[in-house]
């Protein structure tokens, strides 16, 4: 991991919301990557994927725009 400083910005939101903002750069392996699937598939770790239709892309963009999505947003397109 190589870490960094956080822009003024967001450091002055995490502030107001008494929590702290880091950065940091992670170059992964594959013994990380075999690692993390194997808490995934014992379920000791829980993705947070928020999936949308192509069609409800206004729903999705609101949700991002709310600030409180836990996890990721996933647009199917097909």
């Amino acid at each position: 991991s190589i870490p960094g400083s956080v822009p003024e910005e967001v450091a002055a939101v995490a502030k107001e919301n008494g929590v702290k903002a880091f950065f940091f750069l992670v170059q992964s392996s594959d013994a990380d990557m075999t690692a993390l699937a194997d808490l995934l598939e014992q379920g000791i770790i829980v993705p947070y994927v928020n999936h949308f239709d192509f069609s409800q892309m206004d729903m999705a963009h609101q949700q991002q725009a709310s600030g409180t999505t836990r996890g990721r947003i996933v647009l199917t397109v097909l």
